[in-house]
């Protein structure tokens, strides 16, 4: 039982970005179906994906941040040659940078 507890709360920023990417998804669908089969459009449907959308870019960057695996642009560092790479990369290990350049 115990368990099970810690593994709800260690998932716990998974579970509320999958239940919102699906209410998402199912919200969207319901406006697009009443759009375009009963002519008309729910207002409250796309302001509520909207604001799950928002919650869930900011739950998802610290999943990604415990991760590692945030977004990064290396396209700078990789337009210089592999030596001067390589100095880049153990300057960014030195700082505390690692994430940034892996």
């Amino acid at each position: 039982m115990k368990k099970r507890w810690f593994q709800l709360i260690h998932n716990f920023e998974n579970i509320i970005t999958g239940f919102l990417l699906c209410t998402i998804i199912t919200l969207l669908f319901i406006q697009v179906i009443a759009r375009y089969v009963f002519g008309s459009a729910f207002s409250w449907t796309e302001e509520i994906a909207r604001f799950g959308f928002l919650a869930m870019v900011y739950i998802s960057a610290s999943i990604g941040i415990q991760r590692g695996s945030h977004i990064r642009i290396n396209a700078h560092i990789l337009r210089f040659p592999e030596p001067i790479q390589k100095i880049i990369f153990l300057m960014g290990i030195s700082f505390g940078l690692h994430s940034i350049f892996l």
